[in-house]
């Protein structure tokens, strides 16, 4: 199985993105998201804009922890939900369901931060991440 990402410009240059539908039945809450694939972040996270535009009411969840990077510290909110992610894979549609995510809450009033795929998804899942320069293109294979 191979799911591929797309390079798409964000901020100063291309990014790996994941195109992903998002479903939290509980909370009524899907859409698509586009996650940046982030070996470097330790948690998946939703951003904000997309926890908004998928119709996820975050703040009356319960605080999780500070989210630190380069641009500073930010609050997390705590979804104690069951989360599915459907991706589309070269011989169908992966899904993976979570118990939770966290939603960030971004401080500027732009509100431009990508959700963030991070690594500890990829290792629960165990997938290898694949990068093919000659056609820049990046799998997770199983």
């Amino acid at each position: 199985m191979r799911i591929v990402a797309t390079y798409r410009h964000w901020g100063y240059r291309n990014w790996a993105f994941l195109p992903t539908v998002l479903e939290i039945p509980d909370l009524g809450a899907s859409g698509r998201v586009d996650f940046l694939l982030d070996t470097g972040a330790g948690e998946t996270i939703l951003s904000e804009k997309d926890a908004l535009r998928i119709g996820l009411t975050y703040t009356n969840f319960p605080r999780g922890r500070n989210a630190r990077g380069v641009g500073g510290v930010a609050n997390t909110y705590k979804i104690d939900k069951e989360v599915t992610f459907y991706m589309l894979a070269t011989d169908g549609i992966f899904s993976a369901t979570r118990r939770e995510i966290e939603v960030l809450e971004e401080p500027t009033q732009k509100k431009e931060l990508p959700s963030l795929l991070g690594l500890e998804f990829l290792e629960e899942l165990n997938f290898k991440l694949t990068y093919d320069m000659p056609v820049r293109a990046i799998y997770l294979e199983r």
